[in-house]
Order: structure tokens, then C-alpha cells, then sequence
């Protein structure tokens, strides 16, 4: 029996083989979405921030390739953690999978972290709530502390971040 499909047949079967196939994904992704999700609040976040420092700070228009690189850091994260998710099931070891979604997870959301502080002390640059979030982040608070009570280290600054009294004497590089 050998009958044509009109446009209607077909849309059907094609609708019935994208829920097959969203059912078939959703289905692989369920044990993993929490990370996926909180990765993606913390990258979109992340990529509203820095649009925010460039235009504020930088005086920077919108940049396509910037918000580009930063949804492809998501998709590698994103892959990772199903990777690892999938290894662990494979070997029948679920509570390792979880502990390395998890720690990837972790880890990748406190670098963005970082680098959404990073962006909102340039953005409010007299903020010492902002800036000493940013300090604990990146352990600068010790090498503060450090500073406080007198001990002396040799420390490499960002431009950004060299204290305006620091004597240029004392920095054996120059």
C-alpha cells in the first residue's frame, strides 16, 4: 500500500517525533538540570554584569563576540557536567557522578563569581561592601591583612589594583 502523506500527515509525525526526541533528551538531562540551570543563571548573570562594566566603565558598545564567548564557556561547562554525569552512570558509580557534577559546577559558578565582582568594583569603584566581597573571593583579604599588622611580601599587582601609596623603591622588578 503505497499512498502519498499530504502536509498535515506529515507535520503530525514530525510533531510526535520532536516530543520523541525533547522526551529522549529531557529524560538524559533530568538527574543534571539543577547545574545546568545554575550555570546558566550565573553565566547570564555574568554576561549582564560585564555588558554593564564595558558600557559604564570602558565605554564599550554592546559586544556580539563577548556574548558569544561567554554562552560557548556555558555550552563547554554544560557538556562537561553531562560528560561526567553519563562516565559516572556508565560505571555504575552515581555518587561520583554527582560529586563531580557538583564540583564542576562549584568551581565554574566562583570564577564567574569573581569576575561578576570584579566588574561591579570598577563599576562602583567607592562601594567597600563590593570591594571587600571581591577581596575574600580572590584571598586578596590576607595579603591585606598581611599589610595590616606589617609584614612585608613582595606582591605583584594588576594595574588595577596597586595601591596609589605604594613606594615603586621597594618593587625589585623595576
Amino acid at each position: 500500500m503505497n499512498r502519498k502523506m499530504d502536509l498535515n500527515e506529515w507535520i503530525e509525525q514530525m510533531k510526535a517525533f520532536c516530543v520523541f526526541i525533547g522526551a529522549y533528551v529531557a529524560s538524559i538531562v533530568t538527574p543534571i538540570q539543577d547545574a545546568l540551570f545554575i550555570l546558566g543563571l550565573v553565566v547570564t548573570f555574568n554576561i549582564w554584569i560585564g555588558i554593564k562594566a564595558d558600557r559604564r566603565v570602558h565605554k564599550k558598545p554592546f559586544s556580539i563576540k563577548k556574548a558569544w564567548e561567554a554562552i560557548q564557556q556555558m555550552l563547554f561547562f554544560w557538556t562537561l557536567i553531562f560528560l561526567i554525569d553519563t562516565t559516572g552512570k556508565k560505571f555504575d558509580d552515581p555518587i561520583l557522578s554527582e560529586t563531580g557534577v557538583k564540583w564542576v559546577t562549584y568551581i565554574a559558578s566562583y570564577f564567574y563569581l569573581v569576575n561578576i565582582f570584579k566588574n561591579e568594583k570598577q563599576i562602583h569603584p567607592k562601594s567597600k561592601g563590593i570591594a571587600f566581597m571581591y577581596d575574600i573571593l580572590t584571598i586578596e583579604i590576607f595579603a591585606k591583612l598581611q599589610d595590616m599588622i606589617g609584614l612585608k611580601f613582595i606582591r605583584k599587582y594588576k594595574p588595577e589594583d596597586k595601591p596609589e601609596d605604594e613606594n615603586t623603591n621597594d618593587n625589585p622588578q623595576k
